[in-house]
């Protein structure tokens, strides 16, 4: 399992452990599955949150699905307003805080660069991170309460 990968699954357990409803593809997609069926939907109408995972292995990358999603988030994110929709992680250990280091990301995604990057290192989230990501579970308890 490559650590990135194995970071977004510590990440995902966390976030399931703050009670949030949490998913991921733990396989990954290859060319050829449906994935426009079963992701893009969820991306454009059904998820209230959508955390984009960053890694140098992800900034090293020159194309993937997960570009594609980007987009349809960054797109779906313009029509969101009152709340947060996109919350970019950082999973590297080694990550200060300088989002240079993944320029290439930056320049194809500018939306991202407006975002607070949120840290989880090894894909434990920053007490900041746990902090966010507590506050917009529980808004999103309230808004299912309504």
């Amino acid at each position: 399992m490559h650590p990135s990968f194995a970071a977004v699954e510590r990440l995902h357990q966390a976030i399931e452990s703050l009670g949030g409803d949490a998913w991921f593809d733990r396989s990954e997609l290859n060319a050829g599955d449906q994935w426009e069926r079963k992701i893009l939907p969820q991306i454009q109408r059904g998820v209230r949150l959508f955390v984009p995972v960053i890694s140098d292995l992800t900034a090293a990358r020159s194309e993937g699905y997960v570009f594609r999603e980007w987009r349809e988030a960054l797109e779906r994110s313009k029509k969101i307003r009152g709340r947060k929709f996109i919350v970019p992680i950082v999973v590297d250990t080694d990550y200060q805080g300088d989002i240079a280091r993944y320029q290439s990301l930056v320049d194809e995604f500018p939306d991202f660069q407006a975002l607070n990057f949120g840290r989880a290192p090894g894909g434990d989230p920053d007490d900041n991170l746990r902090n966010t990501l507590i506050a917009e579970i529980r808004a999103m308890r309230r808004e299912d309460a309504q």
